[in-house]
């Protein structure tokens, strides 16, 4: 199973939505995101799990669009899916203001 998680920005209160293929490779995504912005501190938190694929794409897209428009509200620089991929898998959220 693949895992949809949430980081959140202690300094700016920002979440981030992101995905790993498994449990396992979450506590490396983790170590991954620390690496990679040594001066922020985060709290990660597991927000979902769904099957690898179509099915986890779905799930975070669906998550991004609760959380945020991307580079604007959450830290994410973009959609997991375009529109048209996202509501033919079956993904029902709209975006923010749309």
């Amino acid at each position: 199973m693949g895992v949809i998680y949430r980081r959140i920005n202690k300094k700016t209160g920002k979440a981030y939505i992101g995905q790993t293929k498994s449990t396992d490779r979450y506590g490396e995504r983790i170590k991954e995101h620390e690496r990679a912005n040594p001066d922020d501190e985060f709290d990660f938190e597991i927000i979902g799990t769904a099957k690898e694929g179509k099915d986890l794409d779905v799930l975070e897209e669906t998550m991004i669009r609760k959380h945020g428009t991307p580079k604007k509200d959450i830290d994410n620089k973009r959609h997991q899916m375009s529109d048209k991929n996202y509501n033919n898998a079956g993904g029902t959220e709209s975006k923010p203001g749309g």
